[in-house]
């Protein structure tokens, strides 16, 4: 109803506010299908950067993990590499794999390594 609303504010056509109403369905069915693939796939629960306690790690630096986590390094071609110990109490194995999601802007400058398959 809200975007009902603000369609009538703004004075958009009808097709404008279907093009914006289509819009919005088809994000909510995209998330809705992302959540469900999750669930099915059983994987641990996804964790944020909001969630972790910098302060009972003080050895690593907050500031410098967000700002990886936006992932500028990507777009200006920058390698990272982490030095360190590994683990993950889900993963027995702890590969040492570093796992995390790239923005779809810069999903083609990331290398993809050949002997893993990855």
């Amino acid at each position: 109803m809200r975007l009902a609303e603000q369609a009538v504010k703004e004075n958009h056509s009808h097709i404008g506010y279907l093009e914006a109403l289509l819009a919005m369905e088809s994000e909510e069915r995209d998330r809705h299908a992302v959540a469900n693939r999750l669930h099915e796939a059983k994987l641990p629960r996804m964790k944020t950067l909001e969630e972790f306690e910098f302060a009972r790690a003080p050895q690593i630096p907050a500031a410098k993990i967000r700002e990886l986590a936006e992932g500028g390094y990507i777009m200006r071609a920058e390698p990272v590499v982490l030095i360190g110990e590994w683990r993950n109490r889900q993963d027995a194995l702890g590969d040492g794999a570093v796992r995390g999601r790239v923005p779809p802007e810069a999903e083609s400058a990331v290398h993809h390594d050949s002997e893993s398959g990855e």
